[in-house]
């Protein structure tokens, strides 16, 4: 005899089930999903203890008598893979989740319409054992475990997954192996490190740089960055010809509107998590920049974000003004750097500096209205941000394009001073006030009545270099001093703000 739900019943007392046993019973079978009732005559297979998951499928009590009828226009809520179901009454949707009782498949078989999808799971409920199947099978527990095993295990050189992807990035030891230390996380920037390099009418300068960042080994993937800020001696095909040897990628614009422009595309385009910027003259030694990155991952995961300046160590020729005033003056400003209290050291963000991307993007990024000291006006912006600025003495770069001579030097002091009355336009009160008073205070002032401009300043650094070897040896460190401490005085008073950089 088969009853309303689909159940055998059988009237002769033998075996469980039976009328005299009184014993119900469950009514679903198999895995989870919508009940299926039994063609006339279909055996029911009693479920495994151990898939009595809830108490929907234990057998009820032994109780005399038939097993009450349930009312046939009772449907049970149906859960999709997603935990998600539509209004009473939507169609199913094909091909997701759970199995569906189609029109005709065995006796009873209800409608697509008739049944309901609950829009989340109640208290206590369970998703069914084919939805956690396939996610176990697509997940990104699986995306770990998939790059853990091509890899080749946890330790090793760094690596990188975007978009459910392995990719190799320089350093990656061998073509057809993944770097081992690769993650499953759409949010990690592709690379560790992004190195910026500004140039315009370096082809020069290029291949010592080059060469130097050739020879550096970093254990995780990283970049390099050549902002061309318009070519115009060849700078693009000196580039080009390190690619099988530097990790490097080209920025060219078309130049001309300043060293703060071609920065800010360059960090732009970086992909790193952390962004060095190193200028073309600058050569870095081996493991230069796995030691920048090496202080970024010292970081506490807690502490604020650290921003890591290099100071330039200046390298000079033989020449009687670098004898004078040159080597002295980059050793007094090195001095000065290291005795600077925390507050100050943005003053020395210059040529060669790390910082997070996150946090250089968070302060807005540079000036481009700032033609010169752009540096020192981004440092201040990021230490009044949180970043901890530190000056590290292990991380000195070598600079190869200081002055040569006094007239260069003084038409730099003169832009210099320029930039030093837009700074306090914008940042009132930032910069310290030079020392006042005395009789080289007034000498000082004297001299800045006679320049007007840029050019009258290089005319006063040429007369100095020929005063120079002329002069006893006492004096010419401090005839060099006063000629450029003139023209920023001057350039404060008299430069515009509006300057573009030269190539020279």
């Amino acid at each position: 005899m088969v009853g309303a739900r689909g159940r055998s019943r059988r009237s002769d007392g033998r075996g469980p089930g039976g009328r005299c046993s009184g014993e119900r019973r469950p009514h679903r079978v198999g895995r989870r999903g919508p009940s299926r009732l039994r063609a006339p005559g279909h055996p029911v297979r009693r479920p495994h203890p151990a898939r009595w998951d809830d108490h929907e499928h234990r057998p009820a009590r032994r109780r005399p008598g038939p097993a009450p009828r349930r009312p046939q226009s009772r449907v049970r809520p149906v859960r999709t893979h997603r935990g998600e179901a539509g209004r009473l009454g939507s169609p199913p949707r094909a091909g997701r989740g759970c199995r569906r009782d189609l029109p005709g498949r065995g006796l009873g078989a209800r409608s697509r319409r008739a049944r309901v999808r609950p829009r989340r799971l109640g208290a206590g409920a369970q998703r069914p054992s084919c939805l956690l199947r396939r996610r176990a099978r697509r997940g990104p527990a699986r995306g770990r475990r998939l790059s853990r095993r091509r890899a080749g295990g946890r330790g090793g050189r760094g690596g990188c997954v975007r978009g459910g992807r392995l990719r190799r990035a320089h350093g990656a030891a061998e073509p057809g192996r993944v770097n081992a230390q690769a993650t499953y996380d759409r949010r990690v920037p592709d690379l560790a490190l992004s190195v910026v390099v500004p140039t315009r009418g370096g082809a020069t300068r290029l291949p010592v740089l080059l060469d130097a960042l050739a020879a550096q080994q970093v254990d995780e993937p990283w970049e390099v960055l050549f902002v061309l800020d318009g070519d115009i001696d060849g700078s693009r095909e000196v580039v080009e010809t390190y690619a099988d040897r530097v990790p490097l990628r080209i920025v060219e614009r078309a130049g001309g509107d300043g060293v703060s422009a071609a920065l800010s595309a360059g960090y732009q385009a970086a992909r790193g998590e952390i962004v060095l910027r190193c200028d073309d003259d600058l050569t870095p030694r081996p493991g230069f920049l796995a030691a920048h990155l090496a202080r970024h991952r010292a970081r506490p995961a807690d502490a604020p974000p650290l921003g890591v300046v290099s100071l330039t160590r200046d390298v000079f020729d033989d020449t009687p003004y670098a004898s004078a005033y040159g080597r002295p003056a980059n050793h007094r400003l090195i001095a000065q750097a290291y005795a600077r209290p925390p507050e100050q050291r943005w003053l020395h963000w210059a040529a060669c500096n790390s910082v997070p991307k996150a946090a250089y993007e968070a302060v807005g990024g540079f000036d481009p209205t700032m033609t010169y000291r752009e540096d020192s006006e981004l440092g201040l912006r990021l230490a009044r941000s949180g970043v901890e600025i530190v000056i590290d003495p292990d991380l000195e770069i070598e600079h190869r394009g200081p002055a040569a001579d006094a007239e260069s030097r003084v038409a730099r002091a003169f832009i210099s001073g320029a930039s030093i009355r837009a700074f306090r336009d914008r940042h009132s009160g930032a910069l310290p006030e030079p020392a006042g008073g005395g009789a080289w205070r007034w000498l000082v002032m004297a001299v800045a009545r006679s320049i007007g401009t840029a050019e009258d300043a290089a005319r006063l650094g040429r007369g100095v270099d020929r005063a120079l070897s002329r002069s006893p040896r006492l004096i010419q460190g401090k005839m060099v001093a006063l000629a450029v401490e003139a023209a920023a005085e001057a350039g404060v008073r008299h430069g515009e703000t509006e300057w573009i950089r030269s190539v020279t």
